[in-house]
């Protein structure tokens, strides 16, 4: 392997590895103003922890919030921040057991129009056997992907499609089947998130291996 080859793929590593750092600070992030929305309420936050799984949650992250009163008391809350306003805290009351989650027509016509490219782009590589990816500028020669890193990126488009697919055939459902339709789209959502990230760690291992 050449010198510009380790530069480029010592390159992808460090991306992923900056990715990863950077949602870490903005979940830290998130909680802290969590923190600070209950203090502005005049409560004293006690724990607020993230829940990836969350139902309650539309679209963004959901934290459960342990808090005490100007009495003392403990109580218990749940909280999501959407993605286009961060700075804002949803509470969600303790009557409530289930949110509605409209998604408008033009949504979900881009929804299945993802999940579409998705699942082309991940039957189509794994019938081929192979991912070329276009040259860079210090890396003349196109990049190619097959073995176990393409598994797992084609996998990773084949999670993206369920979840997306998810979502929207839930806009269909009965409102009590949104805590299985959430976990299902979320999980996939994770899990495909998570072979995508580790699909370049297992490429580098390869070529060094070889």
């Amino acid at each position: 392997m050449s010198a510009e080859d380790a530069r480029a793929y010592l390159l992808i590593l460090a991306t992923v590895g900056i990715l990863v750092v950077l949602g870490l600070l903005v979940l830290l992030w998130e909680g802290e103003q969590v923190k600070k929305d209950l203090r502005m309420k005049g409560l004293t936050p006690i724990r607020v922890r993230w829940r990836p799984w969350a139902y309650w949650a539309r679209r963004g992250p959901a934290f459960t919030v342990t808090y005490a009163d100007a009495a003392g008391s403990t109580h218990r809350g749940r909280c999501w921040m959407p993605m286009l306003d961060p700075h804002r805290v949803r509470w969600v009351s303790e009557e409530v057991g289930y949110l509605n989650k409209p998604l408008p027509l033009a949504g979900r016509v881009v929804y299945l129009l993802l999940v579409v490219f998705l699942l082309q782009f991940g039957v189509r590589h794994l019938l081929a056997r192979e991912l070329i990816l276009p040259p860079l500028a210090k890396h003349p020669a196109p990049i190619r992907v097959d073995g176990w890193p393409l598994f797992l990126v084609c996998s990773a488009a084949l999670c993206g499609a369920a979840s997306l697919l998810t979502v929207v055939v839930y806009q269909y459902s009965s409102k009590a089947a949104e805590r299985p339709y959430t976990f299902i789209a979320r999980g996939c959502g994770i899990v495909g998130w998570a072979l995508f990230a580790s699909s370049p760690f297992v490429y580098l291992l390869q070529l060094f291996t070889r």
